[in-house]
């Protein structure tokens, strides 16, 4: 095909159909679906595990990732959590003997992490964060 391919209408018209199915989807760029159904997923959306010795920043990208596994054994700090999305959780579990701080606001400040009180996850401790629509971090309890 040698030019675009277009629907004369917006929402009129399948590629393929129940009966008739295309074997494999090849796209190189952005894929703006609606919605998506799947039978299963052959490969995560994300790492299910990120295991960390050290902190590069106490801004930390969990862009990519479910659980953030944290083995040190000096005390770490976090501060903030870049989120891929809305809605996205993360675990953050502590297997090194260093304590692992967690700083809160009030301010409800984007990749804040909010409350009025820091966290400390100790070696063995998990403790789950959820991203608001706002990008405000808020603790499990």
């Amino acid at each position: 095909v040698g030019e675009d391919i277009i629907p004369d209408g917006d929402n009129t018209r399948d590629l393929g159909s129940k009966s008739k199915e295309f074997k494999d989807l090849y796209i190189d760029g952005t894929a703006n679906i609606d919605s998506l159904s799947a039978d299963s997923f052959v490969k995560p959306t994300a790492p299910v595990v990120q295991t960390a010795t050290s902190l590069k920043s106490s801004l930390v990208d969990v862009t990519g990732i479910h659980t953030l596994v944290l083995n040190s054994s000096k005390a770490l700090s976090i501060s903030g959590l870049a989120a891929a999305h809305d809605g996205q959780e993360i675990t953050i579990m502590n297997i090194g003997s260093g304590a692992v701080t967690i700083s809160r606001s009030t301010k409800a400040s984007p990749r804040t992490i909010y409350g009025s009180s820091n966290i400390t996850i100790n070696q063995h401790q998990v403790y789950k964060f959820v991203c608001s629509p706002a990008q405000v971090w808020y603790a499990f309890v």
